[in-house]
């Protein structure tokens, strides 16, 4: 009890582990136990306590704080060593090209290991120009070794984004010249949908053939005209750079008559 109320915030004490759970280690301080929550073990990712310390390790840990009232006492190792995010401002900067290691996959994207302590977040729509990607996995593997560019770099709030899409060369660039409105060009139909069928016409680039410029007649389904996997001519009616967006048209006109590719299979 006489320790108890002689430990103060901010000390460093040395104590040794009694017991491990899921979410941190309980720390013997001479009779008194601290909690070393897992968040406080490293600035690192720790996937779990036991990868960090073991049971009768002795550690040096600082009393972060004190709960008498609920006879809590929480500990932290990571606050005894510098904070690496404390120089990522100079270390990361926009446009730079990083090296890191894939630690998380969520929904939303993944986050990347830089070094130990300091992640960053490749979101979704920065994975890649070409494939449509549903889910990082489609794309990475925890575990991977990547290089990225670093977009933004917010270290106070200890985020930093990142991008596979900024290595690679945008497919958008001079689509305008490649794809003139009323010029016909073969793409490949890679989606069908209710009011209409997307179309690839390069790596990267998908144009939308709307249900109805995809006959001069009336059509009730799109499978009625074209089928996923069937290479065909289209016109291209009109290309928005902005919202990169291609309208086709299997519409014939004066000059020029759209359909199937007679190179496809």
């Amino acid at each position: 009890q006489e320790l108890r109320y002689s430990l103060e915030e901010g000390q460093v004490r040395r104590g040794v582990v009694r017991r491990i759970t899921d979410f941190g280690a309980f720390v013997d301080l001479g009779g008194v136990d601290g909690l070393l929550h897992i968040s406080d073990i490293s600035y690192a990712r720790v996937q779990h306590p036991s990868k960090v310390v073991k049971v009768g390790d002795e550690v040096e840990v600082q009393v972060l704080k004190i709960d008498l009232v609920k006879d809590r006492i929480s500990l932290g190792m990571k606050q005894l060593e510098p904070d690496p995010w404390e120089l990522a401002s100079a270390n990361y900067r926009v446009g730079d090209t990083v090296d890191g290691r894939v630690v998380k996959l969520m929904v939303f994207g993944a986050f990347i290991e830089l070094e130990p302590g300091v992640e960053g977040l490749i979101p979704i729509s920065e994975m890649s120009w070409s494939q449509r990607v549903r889910h990082p996995r489609d794309v990475l593997n925890e575990g991977d070794a990547v290089r990225t560019a670093v977009l933004t770099v917010d270290a106070e709030r200890r985020r930093i984004s990142l991008s596979l899409k900024a290595l690679g060369e945008d497919p958008w660039n001079g689509a305008a010249e490649r794809y003139v409105p009323e010029s016909i060009v073969s793409g490949l139909v890679t989606r069908l949908m209710k009011f209409g069928v997307f179309v690839q016409l390069e790596e990267g680039i998908e144009g939308l053939l709307h249900i109805s410029e995809m006959s001069d007649g009336h059509v009730t389904r799109v499978s009625e005209v074209v089928e996923v996997g069937q290479v065909i001519k289209v016109r291209i009616r009109s290309v928005d750079l902005e919202q990169r967006r291609i309208a086709l048209s299997l519409r014939a006109t004066s000059e020029s008559k759209p359909g199937e590719d007679e190179s496809a299979a």
